[in-house]
């Protein structure tokens, strides 16, 4: 075989490996409870949690190429993930919430670049924990380094 087809040979098994690196990428960040996550190889942990007096509540998040998907969550049920930044610093989740009446849609989780609002709420050195909670006047974020939640988006009726 001359050296350009052993080349051509050498590209094309390079190329079905990246593919296939690629595809198993997105099963790196599954759909977890919040006892299920496995903190040993994770940079930012991110729950919604349904804090609702008695209702149940639908949350749908995702980023550019991650969908988390939609789960309707009873009282004290909640979604959470994991994963690491991209290379360009670019990554943003936002989810979608929504209960009787009323919706909301708001950003989880930004790469900051200009302030530490998000990393001073969600604590931690190594492992950042951001934890996102539907309540009954809104959508709040728990500061975990005063421990109180703050009210973040009102609900639009």
């Amino acid at each position: 075989m001359d050296p350009t087809g052993r080349h051509v040979i050498v590209l094309l098994v390079w190329s079905a490996l990246v593919v296939a690196a690629a595809a198993d990428q997105k099963q790196l960040y599954p759909v977890v409870e919040v006892q299920h996550v496995d903190h040993s190889s994770t940079r930012f942990l991110i729950h919604v949690a349904n804090g609702l007096s008695g209702d149940i509540c639908y949350v749908s998040c995702k980023s550019k190429d991650t969908n988390i998907g939609g789960h309707f969550l009873d009282l004290g049920a909640n979604i959470g993930w994991h994963f690491e930044p991209n290379f360009w610093g670019t990554t943003l989740f936002w989810c979608f919430a929504s209960k009787s009446g009323a919706k909301a849609s708001f950003d989880v989780f930004w790469v900051e670049k200009r302030s530490s609002w998000l990393r001073e709420r969600c604590g931690g050195d190594e492992t950042l924990t951001c934890i996102w909670i539907v309540k009954d006047d809104g959508i709040y974020i728990r500061n975990l380094t005063q421990n109180v939640d703050e009210l973040i988006h009102k609900w639009n009726e």
